[in-house]
């Protein structure tokens, strides 16, 4: 009977596994299970503790390092302050700043200001000069409230009085709203526009007039710089400054702004700082999702999982969990405390640990890739990347870029709403209108708007075109004799119609030099893009170019040599149109800053459909003449 014991059998089995059949272990030690999916083997379950203890043996487990765990952290922070979004010394976030729009003046706008006037009215003037400012501004300001029902789609819908007062006839709230306030206000916006002219002949004192004025707008007129939205890229585009470095934002499609939001914009940072200082903190084990417990044991069925694999040797899934389970607790933060609208640089970092040995990292992420030949062989986080990547002269930002932006932003239900879906059937874009704004503070359903427009228009034409009469008469013999008087058994359709809530786009191709001149400012140096088009409409013997109601696809003049007037084109660029579909939403938000201050204001986002449309187009459509 052996006096060895069952673990030193283990201990030299192992050992001499290592010293004579070194291919053994290294096939034994590849990342490999005999099943498809590696559940069991994530679940680390034990059956055999002493092969366990010597397998932890044989790969140097037990062999300790005095490795001491990171203590202290301080760090030389330089920052400087960005600009374009300052206001009276106070830095404003940068949502309201980019995303606002103007109001557009709605019976709901002339109401409601009308209203605040009265209420400020009484605090600058006597109860004997009350009355005579009221009916000044009732006699000289009268509020036209059926006009303005009856302008409310002016420009849009079909431009014929009968459509556009039908149109206007289903705008229930509206005409409830006009009905309330008949006889009973007057135009806000028309004594705004009369307080602010060079007019001396006003009996409001001044002091009231100029209160009122800037808080309409305020209220009303949000932006007084060019508006950042642009709707042939479907984005907004704005920039910040420092004096170390510049960084542009392209194509952002609203909701919250981030640091990502940015790209860099020219060469490399310029070092100028306005702030250096020293700063020491704490640092904590990083965590994330499916990030292992620091002890072994707790590791079972907690947090990672990947026993979703379904690939046998996948090398993504074998380099998630070696990180997962080898280097997962080799990441720190290091908190520092910052001012908002900063760009921050960290020069170089010193790290102590618990045996007060100290060491300096001074070169960053991305030192090594200046010699990269594009721009996805190099690797960096949390940096801004080069506004244009093709550049081998451009470079990422060294610091980081902390912009001010809200946290929490509340939205509004869409006042105006359209999709940009490619139908496929017809081979073009349409710009669906789905809600529309009812201009007393709500919106109504264009398509529903639409079908009733269309009832409309498709009654007036029956009326006009006489249906064709069919007669049976019987011979004296007996024989029935059918006669009519149509003029062909079939109908011929050149093109059929479609819903008027439907707004065509069209490709644009430049194709002639003069071509270019017109149109180079609205293609922006491209050879074609989607152009907004009419659909045709016959009404009252001649044809109408249906036109949208929403302002995102608003039709907007302008006059020509000629004194007529003209309609400026409307572009879209190809690619921001996607194959599900890209929806355009216009809404109310709100937001609360830091120190409490309340930021209300109304824009534009974009936003991914997920839809397709078919709007049903056919041309050389024959049916029967019923």
């Amino acid at each position: 009977m052996s006096n060895t014991s069952f673990v030193d059998k283990y201990f030299q089995y192992a050992e001499l596994l290592t010293e004579n059949e070194p291919a053994k272990v290294s096939h034994f030690l590849e990342t490999r299970t005999r099943q498809g999916d590696v559940t069991d083997a994530m679940r680390f379950r034990i059956y055999d503790p002493l092969w366990m203890l010597s397998r932890q043996w044989q790969l140097g487990e037990f062999r300790g390092n005095d490795a001491g765990t990171a203590m202290k952290v301080s760090c030389n922070l330089r920052q400087t302050k960005l600009s374009g979004f300052v206001y009276k010394d106070q830095e404003e976030p940068v949502e309201p700043v980019v995303e606002s729009i103007d109001r557009e003046v709605t019976p709901l706008v002339k109401v409601e200001s009308a209203i605040y006037f009265l209420d400020i009215l009484p605090d600058y003037v006597s109860s004997s000069d009350y009355d005579k400012i009221v009916q000044w501004v009732r006699n000289d300001h009268r509020f036209a409230l059926e006009n303005d029902v009856l302008e409310q789609f002016t420009e849009g819908s079909i431009q014929e009085d009968e459509v556009k007062a039908f149109t206007s006839s289903r705008n229930t709230r509206l005409m409830k709203f006009a009905k309330a306030f008949k006889g009973k206000i007057f135009d806000g916006d028309k004594l705004f526009c009369f307080l602010t002219s060079a007019s001396d002949t006003s009996p409001v004192p001044r002091d009231l007039a100029l209160d009122y004025s800037n808080w309409y707008e305020r209220r009303y007129y949000a932006i007084h710089h060019s508006p950042k939205w642009d709707p042939k890229s479907l984005g907004h585009h704005f920039s910040v400054t420092s004096p170390a470095r510049s960084f542009e934002a392209r194509n952002y499609s609203g909701g919250n702004v981030s640091w990502h939001t940015f790209d860099a914009s020219g060469q490399t940072d310029s070092g100028k700082y306005e702030e250096e200082k020293k700063v020491a903190s704490l640092p904590t084990l990083a965590t994330y999702a499916s990030a292992p417990n620091k002890r072994l044991w707790q590791f079972e069925d907690r947090k990672v999982f990947m026993g979703n694999s379904t690939g046998m040797q996948a090398k993504g899934n074998v380099a998630v969990m070696q990180y997962a389970t080898m280097y997962g607790n080799d990441w720190m933060l290091c908190p520092i405390d910052v001012q908002v609208g900063r760009y921050i640089d960290v020069s170089d970092i010193t790290v102590q640990d618990t045996f007060g040995i100290s060491r300096k990292i001074s070169r960053r992420a991305g030192d090594n890739d200046a010699g990269a030949k594009t721009f996805g062989q190099k690797w960096q986080m949390y940096t801004n990347a080069p506004l244009e990547p093709d550049d081998t002269s451009s470079h990422s930002s060294n610091g980081f870029l902390f912009p001010p932006t809200l946290t929490k932003i509340i939205e509004g239900e869409p006042l105006e709403e359209v999709s940009l879906l490619r139908d496929e059937m017809a081979n073009m874009v349409w710009g669906v209108e789905n809600r529309v704004e009812d201009g007393c503070g709500s919106s109504m359903d264009a398509s529903l708007l639409a079908s009733e427009v269309g009832q409309f228009v498709e009654e007036s034409y029956e009326k006009e075109v006489e249906k064709a009469r069919l007669s049976v008469d019987l011979t004296p013999d007996g024989r029935a004799v059918m006669t009519s008087d149509r003029e062909a058994d079939y109908k011929y359709k050149l093109m059929t119609s479609v819903p008027f809530n439907w707004i065509p786009f069209v490709p644009q191709h430049i194709k002639t030099p003069d071509e270019k001149g017109k149109y180079s400012v609205f293609l922006g140096g491209r050879q074609t893009a989607l152009r907004r088009g009419k659909m045709p409409c016959y009404f009252n013997g001649d044809y109408r170019p249906v036109r949208p109601l929403t302002s995102i696809l608003k039709t907007n003049f302008k006059k020509k040599s000629d004194g007529s007037l003209g309609e400026v084109p409307y572009f879209i660029d190809e690619e921001q149109v996607q194959g599900v579909g890209t929806r355009i939403v216009k809404n109310c938000q709100r937001a609360r800053w830091i120190g409490g201050k309340t930021y209300t204001w109304m824009g534009y986002s974009k936003q991914i459909k997920n839809t397709q449309g078919v709007s049903g187009l056919e041309f050389d459509n024959l049916t029967d003449n019923i």
